[in-house]
């Protein structure tokens, strides 16, 4: 590599994905000022959204929704920013983006919801949250899963119980 090669390098700018990633969120602004698409995607078909809410970068989730990103994009897999933030157990995302209207109900490749993911991992604020907003405690997945069974399998009882008393059945 030359000495010119490795400069050009070095003085390139983030691209939005990789900065959304990172959660630099001057590079994300510099990038949207450029023109870059809000909505462009990586190969896994995640957008900046998806990306910062996976990341746990609440300032730049909150930015990217009042610059009009998409609350319900989705990845080719079918996962959505909120389910990502509910894999991740980032309850001020989740918020955040239920707050800019995400579907609490909208479901992955598999069928599975957000509130399989919060059942799953046992994310008891972000269960209520969405539980709150109109999630379908009774949702079944392609597999026959249900919230319920899911949190049942891991021993999740506090969750089971939220669940319940929710009419989960």
């Amino acid at each position: 590599m030359t000495p010119a090669q490795t400069s050009h390098q070095q003085s390139t700018p983030m691209n939005l994905l990789d900065a959304a990633r990172a959660g630099d969120l001057p590079a994300v602004a510099a990038q949207l000022q450029a023109g870059a698409d809000i909505e462009q995607t990586d190969a896994r078909g995640s957008t900046a959204l998806i990306l910062a809410a996976y990341y746990g970068h609440v300032d730049l989730v909150t930015f990217l929704l009042e610059h009009k990103a998409n609350p319900n994009a989705h990845d080719k897999l079918g996962n959505s920013a909120l389910m990502a933030a509910c894999f991740k157990g980032h309850i001020g995302i989740a918020r955040a983006l239920v707050d800019h209207g995400a579907k609490v109900n909208a479901v992955n490749a598999n069928g599975a919801t957000a509130l399989m993911f919060a059942a799953l991992f046992n994310r008891l604020p972000i269960a209520e949250l969405l539980i709150e907003c109109g999630a379908d405690v009774n949702a079944v997945d392609d597999n026959g899963q249900t919230a319920l069974s899911l949190a049942r399998g891991q021993g999740h009882e506090d969750m089971a119980a939220l669940l319940q008393r929710h009419g989960a059945q």
